[in-house]
Parts: structure tokens; C-alpha cells; sequence
């Protein structure tokens, strides 16, 4: 398998043709992977069947261009994780009653979105799930959020903790899509 973490200097893709250097997109974007320390893949079958890389891309080199890993397989794209369902802490679950949508984040190039309704059940603490590497603001983060049709707020730390103030057994959280920058 030629899965590699990029480490050392990137040499430019060469014409077949002609033997001069393609300065284009593609070397750039290579250039970036070794940047940021990020892994890079020969061919779509090297990329891992599972694994722990949640939000996580790798640049696969004969197609030019990201896979990213949505949770159960991964997709080519423009730096778009997808949405990915939140592991929610014991206590909390998704409020899927009508049109609300599961408790969910999305990464796209460098800022993540989240979405949904968490229901707080019996043994609900404050923390309501922890955001995986990759998607954690680089400090902590304040939203004002909806809590049973008043207003509140949630915390996301450093290591990723989405946390409500004053969640209680019985009440709903509605994220309202908050956003932030990981850099």
C-alpha cells in the first residue's frame, strides 16, 4: 500500500512530453499536504478501509485531488467532510420529531458547521458531544443557542467539548448551525 505522511520536500509533477514542471493547482495542492504534515495516497485502493480518520482527508495522487472520510467510506471533494452524526454523550440523543434533523458537524475547507436538535434525557450532563481532531477551534468558543424556548448558550473547547449552560433533563437544544474557524 502507498499510503505516506508527507515529510519530506515535494519535487513537481513533470510533463511526460516535454520533461518541464507543471506549476498548476495540483502542485500546490501536494505542496500544501506536505505543509500541514497532511498523508497522501498513490491510487484511490491505497486509501485505508477503516480506521480512526473522522473529518480527516488524504490527497490521492493519480486522481489529483482529496478523499475525505465521511464516517463509513470515503468521497472526493472540494475539502467537504459531509455531515457526519455526533457522538452524543449518554443522556443525549437526537429531537427528530418533524423536521429536525439529527445532531450533526460538517468540515468544509477550514471552518465547521453543526445542526440539529439534542434532546437532554435523564442523566444528561452539560457536555453534549466532543468534536473529533480536525474539527476543534483553536480556543474556546461561545454560541447562543435555543434551550426549551430560551436562550442559552454552548461552549466548544480547545479539545473539542460541546458543553450547554444549563441543560436540564427534558429540555431540547437547538444548535441553529453554528460556525467557526479551525485556524
Amino acid at each position: 500500500m502507498a499510503l505516506t505522511r508527507q515529510s519530506a520536500p515535494w519535487t513537481d509533477i513533470t510533463s511526460a512530453s516535454d520533461g518541464t514542471q507543471m506549476h498548476d493547482y495540483y502542485n500546490q495542492a501536494a505542496r500544501h499536504a506536505e505543509d500541514v504534515s497532511a498523508w497522501t495516497a498513490d491510487t484511490v485502493a491505497d486509501l485505508p478501509a477503516s480506521g480512526n480518520w473522522p473529518g480527516r482527508s488524504i490527497f490521492v495522487i493519480s486522481e489529483k485531488s482529496p478523499y475525505f472520510w465521511s464516517g463509513t467510506g470515503w468521497n472526493v471533494g472540494q475539502y467537504d467532510s459531509g455531515w457526519i452524526g455526533a457522538p452524543l454523550t449518554t443522556g443525549w440523543s437526537s429531537y427528530t420529531s418533524g423536521t429536525w434533523g439529527t445532531v450533526s458537524y460538517r468540515k468544509i475547507v477550514n471552518r465547521v458547521y453543526l445542526r440539529g436538535v439534542g434532546l437532554a434525557g435523564s442523566g444528561a450532563t452539560s457536555t453534549m458531544f466532543t468534536l473529533p481532531v480536525g474539527f476543534r477551534p483553536p480556543v474556546e468558543i461561545q454560541f447562543q443557542v435555543w434551550v426549551s424556548s430560551n436562550s442559552s448558550s454552548i461552549t466548544i473547547d480547545a479539545g473539542g467539548v460541546v458543553k450547554v449552560a444549563g441543560s436540564f433533563a427534558g429540555t431540547t437544544v437547538s444548535l441553529g448551525q453554528p460556525q467557526f474557524t479551525i485556524d
